[in-house]
């Protein structure tokens, strides 16, 4: 007998299989990432979910393949409309980029969920997009036991320590640093990571 569930998760991922299906990547508290297929009719399309969608689906196991089969779906929170603004639609593309290469085996994915909510809900209102993709991916690599407290920051040239804090201690939206600062210390977190760690940014 096929397994059967019900999970809510954030849409990573999609890619058409042939005329008749769609291939989800997906994030939830609970699993992690997994993939999902949906069988779809011509008439299916404009219903499905998108990019960045938190999305309830009914799905099950077909025999021993770990692929999920979406029987039904509820939309529970579209961000379509960020499709509609490229940095927006950039930098929350980048963050599911780097959950699909690290988030498959998380032990404790209910955190990293969290705080990609957030990111994508800061975003969807107007935050400003690469400094919430550098806060995701700060807390994401911080979480996953990386010393970022401890050896980035000593990394970063002196003018943005500040900026540093600022954006570690305030919400998103109400950061006063230049889109320059803002940038910089995205990059700086990407080279740091790919310089120090294993994980994949």
């Amino acid at each position: 007998m096929n397994k059967s569930e019900n999970i809510s998760a954030a849409v990573l991922d999609k890619s058409f299989k042939g005329e008749s299906g769609v291939l989800y990547t997906m994030f939830s508290a609970r699993e992690g990432v997994f993939n999902c297929l949906k069988k779809i009719g011509v008439k299916s399309f404009g219903t499905l979910p998108d990019f960045f969608d938190e999305v309830s689906i009914d799905a099950e196991f077909i025999g021993q393949s770990d692929l999920r089969i979406m029987r039904d779906f509820e939309i529970i929170k579209g961000r379509g409309a960020m499709s509609k603004n490229y940095d927006a639609f950039l930098h929350a593309g980048e963050m599911c980029r780097c959950l699909i290469k690290n988030g498959k085996y998380l032990e404790s994915p209910a955190p990293v969920h969290g705080a990609f909510q957030a990111a994508l809900d800061a975003m969807a209102q107007g935050a400003r997009p690469a400094l919430t993709r550098f806060k995701f991916m700060y807390v994401f690599a911080k979480g996953e036991g990386y010393a970022l407290k401890q050896d980035f920051a000593k990394t970063l040239p002196v003018n943005l320590r500040a900026a540093l804090r600022e954006a570690l201690t305030k919400p998103a939206q109400d950061c006063i640093m230049t889109q320059a600062e803002e940038a910089a210390l995205l990059k700086n977190l990407l080279v740091w990571l790919a310089e120090n760690t294993d994980f994949a940014s």
